[in-house]
């Protein structure tokens, strides 16, 4: 496997040369409508800045910052796996009865003793909440899911470990609620690989059947975004496997998002025919549709393996 991050370690120098910061200073097309106007002319901006961000390097400097912080395990499940000292340890006692809950036979008993641990410790309510949701969504019960994360980031857990929330929520969420979910985990850590891998996933079908526009531009750009911190924050095969096993089982099709996602883990993980072949399906769109980010970062992916290859 190749180390974090070199996949697309020439990524943002070459996007310069091809043009990318041409595509940031795109105009916004006229609207229709005062509201067409607005919601318009926000996501026409919000994709000039991302792209802004990858033409001047500072999304893959930005990546890079978070996957360097000292400590950080990016593929834990919780936040005080991906970053010990955002937990407080649990008194003993109650530590022993969560495992106990957790190992209990039934769901229905689990989220009984959880709820007597949460009455019993109410310092510690938005972690037990945080599980009851886990519990609920693995027996099938995604509305009481739902409620458990949004009644544990009602507790406002810290910093870091609301991103837990956003993303138990996002499990259990479809269509819009679902994105917004996500987007809103990976703000609150950037260091939350799961949550890249779904959002990434999220945006990849969403742009594989968008219309042309301001939002499949705005889901380009954010796509190119969540590929890179997933290449910075990957550090075992094990983790590349499951982003292709989420992305095949989400879009069979070989559309552009699942292409650009794909050809990265292939790339990562030393498949490089595959990878050439994946990118080239890719670096064919028009430079002038909505998914001239995607071509663009496929064609300039498919010229660092064609160097590689002559080297």
């Amino acid at each position: 496997m190749t180390q974090p991050g070199r996949a697309f370690a020439t990524l943002i120098a070459a996007l310069s040369l091809l043009g990318l910061g041409g595509l940031a200073r795109l105009e916004p097309p006229r609207p229709k409508s005062p509201a067409v106007s607005a919601a318009t002319t926000a996501q026409t901006e919000q994709t000039r800045k991302a792209l802004d961000a990858l033409a001047s390097g500072r999304l893959d400097d930005e990546a890079e910052r978070v996957a360097a912080v000292p400590g950080l395990i990016p593929a834990g499940d919780t936040c005080g796996a991906r970053r010990a000292q955002l937990m407080a340890p649990m008194p003993r006692v109650a530590r022993a009865r969560f495992a106990a809950a957790s190992l209990a036979a039934s769901p229905e008993v689990r989220l009984a003793l959880l709820t007597e641990l949460e009455a019993e410790y109410p310092a510690m309510a938005w972690r037990i909440r945080l599980e009851m949701s886990e519990v609920a969504r693995r027996a099938g019960d995604r509305t009481r899911a739902g409620a458990d994360a949004e009644a544990a980031l009602a507790l406002d857990p810290p910093a870091g470990c609301r991103s837990d929330a956003w993303f138990r929520k996002a499990l259990v969420s479809d269509g819009a609620a679902r994105l917004a979910a996500l987007r809103a985990a990976v703000a609150d850590d950037p260091g939350h690989y799961n949550a890249w891998a779904y959002l990434a996933v999220e945006l990849m079908r969403l742009l594989d059947h968008a219309a042309e526009g301001a939002h499949c531009d705005a889901a380009a750009a954010q796509l190119v975004r969540a590929i890179v911190y997933l290449d910075r924050l990957a550090r075992t095969d094990a983790q590349l496997a499951r982003l292709e096993r989420l992305a095949n089982a989400a879009s069979p099709a070989h559309g552009p998002g699942r292409a650009l996602l794909l050809g990265m883990v292939q790339e990562r993980t030393r498949r490089l025919a595959q990878a050439a072949a994946t990118y080239g399906r890719v670096a064919a769109y028009a430079a002038g549709d909505c998914m001239a980010p995607v071509a663009l970062v496929a064609r300039t992916r498919l010229n660092a393996l064609d160097q590689d290859t002559h080297r």
